[in-house]
């Protein structure tokens, strides 16, 4: 059985494209409709063999999340921004560093507040024949996760890397719901055609 990502890469390059331009026209305003458009897009032209998948994320519940995420993240930037600017003529190193901590560490929480809406929005409006998943993530246990994992890549100095994604892989199925039946003898075989050598790749990369 075979899983298919259709129309091919070329439409969604350009639907990648077109969000692109229209990210900076809007100065990223626009970031939950282009993430909810692109992911629907994705999922309504995935198969695993004859099974459809669909994809209705609707970005209106994130807007007041990501506006809130957007304003905190000016606030963060311009304040701390301000205090480096002072310290860097000062030559206060202490300051610099602490300050680029401070940014790293709220500016992570700040996205995880709306990372963890954003997962639960997406994941939670997939159906695949009949069968409704449902992703509920609490944000205190997303960032302490993330924390967790940043701790374990700064420690092993990178090489815990296979673990953390092993990790993810791990939370994302613990907090996945599953609701509803397959027919799994009404699935057949992908009709579309499979790539004839190395997986697909040497025809990505346009080898020979």
């Amino acid at each position: 059985m075979r899983g298919a990502q259709t129309p091919g890469s070329m439409g969604y390059g350009w639907l990648a494209i077109k969000y692109f331009v229209l990210y900076f026209l809007t100065l990223g305003l626009i970031t939950p409709y282009a993430l909810c458009k692109m992911w629907n897009y994705i999922m309504d032209n995935k198969r695993f063999g004859s099974g459809v998948f669909k994809a209705d994320a609707k970005a209106k519940p994130l807007f007041k999340i990501w506006l809130m995420t957007y304003v905190a993240m000016i606030v963060v930037i311009g304040g701390i921004g301000s205090l480096l600017i002072d310290a860097f003529v000062s030559q206060n190193i202490p300051i610099i560093i602490t300050g680029y901590i401070l940014i790293f560490v709220t500016m992570s929480i700040v996205l995880a507040w709306f990372q963890t809406h954003l997962y639960n929005t997406l994941i939670s409006s997939v159906t695949f024949e009949g069968v409704k998943l449902n992703f509920e993530m609490d944000v205190m246990k997303y960032i302490l996760f993330s924390l967790k994992n940043t701790l374990i890549l700064i420690f092993t100095i990178g090489l815990g890397a296979p673990f953390v994604m092993q990790r993810w892989v791990k939370l994302f199925c613990e907090e996945l719901s599953i609701y509803g039946k397959i027919d799994f003898n009404g699935i057949s075989q992908s009709p579309e055609t499979r790539p004839e050598f190395g997986e697909g790749l040497v025809e990505a990369f346009d080898i020979g």
